[in-house]
């Protein structure tokens, strides 16, 4: 499967505008690893025009890398639950 994202709105708190660029790259890389999008079985293009993930508290003091982690999670569960809710949504059935 492939995962391609056109535009990544990520809003963090104040303090972190620095940060922003380096957790939507790592975050791109967290996605890349096997445990999340890859375990995806499609027999077919699937399309999903938007996601939007709920506010996500992530302690004090975490790392970029940390950070990005738990936004992969989140998208990993939003693009299952997306996918499982409307199996027929995408591209033309391979």
């Amino acid at each position: 499967m492939m995962l391609e994202i056109d535009h990544l709105a990520l809003q963090l708190p104040a303090g972190f505008e620095a940060r922003a660029p380096r957790i939507a790259h790592l975050l791109g890389e967290a996605l890349a690893r096997p445990e999340h999008l890859g375990g995806l079985a499609l027999t077919r293009d699937a399309a999903l025009p938007a996601l939007q993930l709920p506010p996500l508290t992530v302690p004090a003091g975490h790392s970029d890398t940390a950070i990005a982690r738990h936004l992969a999670q989140a998208v990993t569960a939003q693009v299952h639950s997306a996918l499982a809710i409307a199996p027929l949504a995408g591209g033309p059935t391979r």
